[in-house]
């Protein structure tokens, strides 16, 4: 057996230590015990990190952490910038080792810090060891169990990035067998409330937005889960019903999902619906309600708590969303005037919005049947292709846009009829009118 060269043993020592992570050393000091030194150290790394040379800032990064812990929050915010570079360069699984140990100490000795407090760096932890250690699933439960943990203790005051990866945990767990399908859905009513709660109270436009972008996220990752079906969440939901029925916030909760995922024809939806409203008849009430009487094909009842809703509803994409629905009772009723007007109010604060662009062009071509006058038709059928085109840019409704595009074209007039109207393909015409305004003459 060959030799270790005096050298060569003390790499191997090195590296082994390193991949052990570091050892810090405790003085009163917050320089160290060799002041000299640490400062040094401190300004190499510092003009190393500047000049984004992480390889070389390291070791100077590392004295300085594992010699004065306590000298400044910077070298923690930027020793993570560093840990996750060198990790990238060699693909070392000790660099995550040592980030998962940056996030330690920096809890220990900065984790009374008024806005990078205990919650938000286990939060944080969790994150990048989900991250970078997600195909191990021991790591990638203990990152959950980290992600969970800072949640529950941060309140509102998470951050949505973190309840967005939380959930993508929870999908992935569930789908290794790792958690039950109770899990799935009663973190997805967990974070549904919480997120709802950050907007009420949250007025950064750039946090709204991001609070926003991971409600969304959490939605997809549970239909992808394949954990939402209407039993599962009858079954799970029957039980807290009969546990809340006097709390507000457990009722919303669940009303929320079971609208979100249009499970809404069962009596259980029927009494969750009428015990909030009258614990509190607010605005998510009334609404919830009226979906409970529009299932039932009461629609004078339905329209009646729906239009109470819009009037209570103070914020503007909720209340979108309650005109959209107005709109779909003002078509099922043939009321196509009333079905522009509501469906033009919940564009107001979504004007990208397909759905309601699409309901105005059902109205325009189903009130075409209205008339034997085969122009006046075609102007309202070509009125309603020009709406469903609109429509068509939202991918949501591109599919049923077409549909309703094909649908439409075979109710077109013969082209060799138009010249005895004095007018020919191309042309923009006036539709006249309820519809008003112009379209672009088509034919077959």
């Amino acid at each position: 057996m060959k030799k270790l060269t005096t050298t060569a043993l003390l790499l191997t020592l090195t590296v082994f230590a390193m991949a052990q992570g570091w050892v810090v050393k405790e003085t009163k000091s917050k320089l160290g015990a060799d002041s000299v030194k640490t400062l040094t150290e401190f300004s190499l790394y510092k003009e190393m990190y500047k000049a984004k040379n992480y390889k070389d800032a390291y070791p100077h990064w590392l004295y300085v952490i594992e010699n004065a812990p306590k000298l400044q929050l910077t070298p923690y915010l930027q020793g993570n910038k560093i840990l996750k570079n060198m990790y990238k360069e060699t693909k070392d699984k000790q660099y995550i080792d040592q980030l998962m140990q940056l996030w330690d100490q920096r809890a220990k000795y900065w984790g009374n810090h008024p806005q990078y407090n205990e919650a938000y760096l286990l939060g944080r932890k969790g994150y990048d060891l989900y991250n970078y250690r997600k195909g191990d699933l021991a790591d990638a439960q203990k990152a959950y169990g980290y992600m969970i943990e800072s949640i529950d203790k941060a309140g509102v005051k998470s951050e949505a990035t973190i309840i967005d990866k939380a959930m993508a945990a929870t999908a992935y767990l569930f789908e290794k067998g790792k958690v039950d399908k109770s899990a799935v859905v009663n973190n997805f009513i967990k974070f549904n409330k919480l997120i709802n709660n950050i907007y009420d109270v949250e007025k950064n436009a750039g946090k709204l937005k991001k609070i926003g972008k991971a409600l969304n996220n959490v939605q997809q990752y549970f239909i992808l889960s394949k954990a939402a079906d209407c039993n599962t969440l009858q079954n799970i939901f029957s039980e807290k019903y009969e546990a809340s029925k006097n709390n507000k916030e457990e009722l919303l909760a669940i009303v929320r999902v079971l609208n979100r995922f249009e499970c809404t024809d069962s009596q259980l939806y029927a009494n969750i619906a009428e015990s909030l409203y009258k614990i509190s008849p607010t605005s998510e009430a009334a609404l919830s309600l009226g979906i409970r009487y529009l299932k039932a094909g009461d629609m004078a009842q339905a329209k009646q708590y729906i239009q109470e809703a819009s009037k209570m509803e103070t914020d503007e994409l909720r209340k979108s969303t309650i005109h959209y629905m107005l709109a779909n009772i003002a078509l099922s009723e043939k009321r196509y005037s009333a079905v522009r007007t509501e469906a033009n109010k919940a564009l107001q604060a979504n004007p990208d919005w397909g759905k309601p662009k699409l309901l105005i062009a059902k109205a325009y071509f189903y009130s075409s049947g209205n008339t034997s006058d085969p122009i006046a038709k075609g102007k309202m059928v070509w009125a309603a292709v020009d709406k469903a085109l609109q429509a068509k840019k939202d991918p949501e409704v591109a599919a049923a846009a077409n549909a309703l595009i094909s649908k439409a074209s075979a109710h077109y007039p013969r082209c060799n009829d138009l010249f005895f109207h004095g007018i020919k393909k191309g042309q923009s015409v006036s539709v006249g009118g309820w519809i008003g305004g112009t379209t672009t003459v088509r034919c077959r």
